[in-house]
């Protein structure tokens, strides 16, 4: 047991192993990343309530329009950029689908959460997000960061996801619904910070946010690349 401090019931955790994690890598091995989510995927916990619509949902035109247009009345330095791409993320949101045979996933299995151990396993961390989702979007999601736009790489975490039992299948452009849902609301969270922001510190740390999506846009044609990649081993549904 370890005292951290704080009020109950927070002053108190127990510590069962302690793991040395090394700095955030995007390119882990693609199929033990594959062979780690369909472990989690097959952890059948219920999943209470709805998926979030950090998620699920598109941003909208008007609320594009409306931020770029705030942006640029405060010169910020990246609202050009975003500007030029939002017809791109539009288009992408007209291909957002519900989620479907929703179950608790992990949600946030971005590089930050996945890391490797200094004794060559793989952990994952942060789980409070955990929640309902379809592990189809997740595993959309999770082939997009670790694939690094390489076909290889995509194709050989997809393959490890299915061999290894994962439920999960990539058929559609709307099975990368929380790839871009996701990475679009970080952009529009990132906006709306740098606009309320009252000094340039915090300026730079929002903008981080949106530049994260301007460097690396998931567009009509991303989604594309992902689908071509995996297609090989056919998209049916898993049970």
């Amino acid at each position: 047991m370890a005292d951290v401090g704080g009020p109950p019931p927070n002053a108190t955790v127990r510590v069962y192993e302690w793991v040395d994690i090394l700095e955030p890598r995007r390119d882990l091995d693609p199929r033990e990343i594959g062979r780690l989510l369909a472990r989690v995927h097959n952890v059948e916990a219920p999943a209470a309530g709805t998926v979030d619509p950090w998620y699920r949902e598109p941003v909208g035109p008007q609320v594009w329009g409306e931020l770029v247009e705030a942006l640029r009345a405060e010169d910020a330095p990246f609202a050009t950029d975003l500007a030029a791409l939002v017809p791109q993320l539009v288009a992408l949101e007209q291909t957002f689908e519900v989620p479907a045979d929703v179950r608790t996933c992990h949600c946030d299995l971005w590089a930050d959460n996945v890391r490797a151990t200094r004794d060559g396993g793989i952990v994952l961390l942060d789980w409070e997000s955990a929640g309902p989702e379809s592990p189809s979007h997740e595993l959309g999601m999770v082939v997009f960061e670790y694939g690094l736009g390489d076909p290889a790489r995509m194709l050989d975490l997809y393959a490890a996801y299915l061999i290894a039992g994962g439920p999960g299948r990539i058929s559609r452009a709307g099975d990368l619904t929380m790839l871009g849902a996701t990475s679009e609301h970080l952009a529009e969270e990132g906006c709306r910070r740098w606009l309320s922001a009252t000094d340039e510190g915090d300026r730079e740390l929002a903008a981080a946010w949106v530049e994260w999506l301007l460097h690396e846009p998931i567009t009509p044609a991303t989604v594309a690349d992902v689908l071509d990649a995996v297609a090989g081993l056919g998209g049916s549904r898993g049970a």
